[in-house]
């Protein structure tokens, strides 16, 4: 009976030790991490994605459980137009925290709308208004272009479309979309999207040489701190 508690007493003892190690090394890593998505989120200002997407990897392998990390992340896979990470990672978040609904939300119908998911972004769309995540006025554009893209897939219409990338002077990591060519060939204006792609400004770029120049955002008062999306 000695002998046996004696054990027992140095089972409890090594338990103990191993918990304390354990806690201490969670509380280190949650350290780790916290500086890990300082950076990365200073990298994210910078316009660095790269970087940032690096930096908010190895933050989320020091914390799992870092939400603001997996937020980040999600925004940056975003940019990166790498859509079905993007949407994998903010549901994730949603399971966990509820307090990141009407952040979140408005996001994820871009990003399942940029990922083909038209049906499925109608559904969130519908839950977004319904939690007052977006006012009616995004809500009306955004229905009718869900419906338009729906229509278009199920037409097939893309079959009789040639696609073409333009280049870094047009195409970047963000969206652009709705493009309008002048008559004379010689002017370009597009929408694209701003403001961690939560924004939309009008861009337009003239052709050199058969060439186009950098798009830059339309000068005057065309675009404001608000939509303008075209």
């Amino acid at each position: 009976m000695i002998l046996y508690r004696i054990f027992m007493a140095a089972l409890l003892l090594l338990l103990t030790q191993q918990n304390f190690s354990q806690e201490k090394i969670s509380k280190k890593s949650i350290k780790k991490s916290d500086l890990l998505l300082k950076d990365g989120s200073k990298k994210l200002e910078e316009d660095d994605l790269f970087t940032a997407e690096s930096l908010l990897l190895e933050s989320i392998k020091f914390n799992p459980e870092n939400i603001e990390s997996l937020s980040l992340l999600a925004d940056v896979k975003f940019q990166l137009k790498d859509y079905a990470a993007s949407i994998s990672l903010m549901e994730k978040i949603l399971l966990k925290d509820h307090s990141f609904l009407n952040k979140l939300l408005p996001v994820l119908i871009y990003a399942k709308i940029g990922n083909g998911q038209f049906n499925e972004a109608l559904i969130t769309l519908h839950h977004s208004f319904n939690q007052n995540s977006i006012d009616s006025a995004r809500y009306q554009l955004l229905n009718d272009r869900i419906h338009f893209a729906i229509n278009v897939s199920e037409k097939n219409i893309k079959e009789h479309l040639t696609l073409k990338n333009l280049g870094s002077h047009i195409n970047t990591v963000v969206s652009e979309y709705f493009p309008s060519i002048t008559t004379s060939d010689s002017v370009l204006i597009l929408t694209r999207r701003i403001d961690n792609g939560l924004n939309e400004d009008l861009f337009s770029s003239t052709k050199k040489d058969g060439q186009w120049n950098t798009a830059l955002p339309l000068t005057g008062k065309i675009n404001t701190p608000l939509n303008e999306g075209g």
